[in-house]
């Protein structure tokens, strides 16, 4: 508990400001084995095999491996001229069964950080759509650098868009973060629902 009570203060400290989004140590953050744990996890708990993931053109090869795995078809999207995943181009082939998106950012292996149009954009795509949303920020600390005088507050959590706490969990590394590599650390935060999926997973798993 103290440790999810951490992870809870840094990412309302880092990503969310003031944003009152009401974060709980009990029901909204799971500590993960890294959060590669946490791509696999996701796949088992909201998508079943035959069912579609939804991934942005070009993605970590991780997540179709993951998929692949499980028996999971891979549906790609592309991005714009800029390098943001565009949801506005899933077809309606793309979505028949589709359950889940994954996004990342900063991308692997592009760099490109999502904006926050662009997470707006896929919340809404989500809700409408009956999705469930991941968002992967295991480097978002690998490379930020503050302007002088900037405030230490990272933009870029989808967390306090509205609808995203019924949708959304983002995954994050301190093997990355933190420079923890082989230690085997991190934590998934957002939706209750979601994470008591991946908790229930953990319970019979890695205990």
């Amino acid at each position: 508990l103290a440790l999810r009570e951490q992870f809870v203060a840094y990412h309302q400290r880092r990503f969310l400001g003031s944003a009152a989004v009401g974060l709980s140590a009990h029901h909204h953050v799971v500590d993960l084995q890294g959060s590669k744990e946490g791509i696999f996890l996701a796949l088992l708990a909201f998508v079943k095999p035959g069912e579609t993931l939804l991934l942005p053109d070009p993605s970590y090869s991780v997540y179709q491996a993951c998929a692949l795995q499980r028996g999971v078809r891979v549906e790609y999207f592309p991005c714009d001229a800029s390098g943001q995943p565009d949801v506005r181009q899933i077809t309606a082939t793309q979505l028949r069964n589709a359950r889940l998106l994954v996004l990342c950012s900063p991308n692997n292996p592009t760099g490109v950080v999502v904006t926050e149009q662009t997470l707006q954009r896929t919340v809404r795509f989500a809700r409408q759509h009956h999705l469930k949303v991941v968002l992967v920020r295991a480097y978002v600390e690998l490379d930020f650098r503050l302007p002088s005088g900037a405030s230490q507050y990272l933009q870029g959590s989808a967390l306090r868009l509205e609808g995203a706490m019924e949708c959304v969990i983002e995954l994050h590394s301190l093997c990355k973060s933190c420079g923890l590599a082989g230690w085997r650390i991190g934590f998934a935060v957002g939706a209750a629902s979601m994470i008591d999926s991946l908790k229930g997973l953990k319970a019979n798993s890695d205990f």
